[in-house]
């Protein structure tokens, strides 16, 4: 009796395959190269799923339009996307409670920001650059979440974070510029965006995407005039 072993050859990258991306969505993540299918990929697949991500990339990436991306993709779609800079956290809270007649009483920043966020998520671009002090208030935060008491609490209160850097926090923190136990916990989920020089065929389709909204905007536009 002979015993024949076959053989399976595994390509060690294979292509990604990708269902059709919403249209007109204002989710758009352009680009036909390898790296923008697998980023597609990886927004649908954390999307439904995340609590806190971290989306790293260089200056003009789209770490927002990511962000905006995963929340589109969340359970949490219909709820607020509450946008805030690391560094003008605390001012803009504080202009925010001045305008609303809120400041008869101090009132936590991040407290604040995340009741604004409830049922939604909560964006903090430039999170590199949010003072120390912010940073642990965040922490402190987070910690109160993971020791929710009740099922009923933890759906009113329910909330996502997606933060956005430009620099290496593993770096930073270690130079204790940034809170260690804050960068572990955002960089459990983390995606990286590559930069368009490295992914230069998806030049044509980001032309294309950018003409047709100028065109709709002149559209929207001459209607609005009329």
């Amino acid at each position: 009796m002979s015993i024949t072993r076959s053989t399976t050859i595994l390509d060690p990258s294979p292509e990604p395959v990708e269902e059709p991306w919403p249209e007109g969505s204002g989710l758009e993540i352009v680009g036909s190269s390898a790296e923008m299918r697998r980023l597609r990929l990886q927004v649908r697949r954390i999307g439904p799923h995340f609590r806190t991500v971290l989306v790293h990339g260089e200056a003009g990436t789209g770490k927002e339009q990511v962000a905006r991306a995963l929340h589109g993709m969340s359970h949490a779609a219909d709820g607020p996307f509450v946008v805030c800079h690391g560094a003008a956290l605390e001012e803009a809270i504080a202009g925010h409670l001045k305008e609303n007649d809120w400041s008869a009483h101090p009132a936590d920043a991040i407290g604040c920001l995340t009741r604004m966020a409830q049922r939604g998520t909560l964006f903090l671009d430039g999170i590199h650059e949010m003072p120390l002090q912010t940073q642990l208030r965040l922490l402190r935060l987070l910690r109160r979440h993971d020791v929710t008491q009740s099922h009923l609490e933890a759906r009113r209160h329910d909330l996502r974070m997606i933060a956005a850097t430009s620099e290496n926090l593993k770096i930073l923190a270690s130079a204790g510029r940034f809170q260690p136990e804050l960068y572990q916990r955002f960089a459990m989920v983390e995606i990286t965006l590559p930069p368009l020089r490295d992914r230069r065929e998806d030049i044509p389709d980001l032309t294309k995407f950018f003409m047709s909204q100028a065109r709709t905007a002149l559209r929207e536009k001459g209607a609005s005039s009329l």
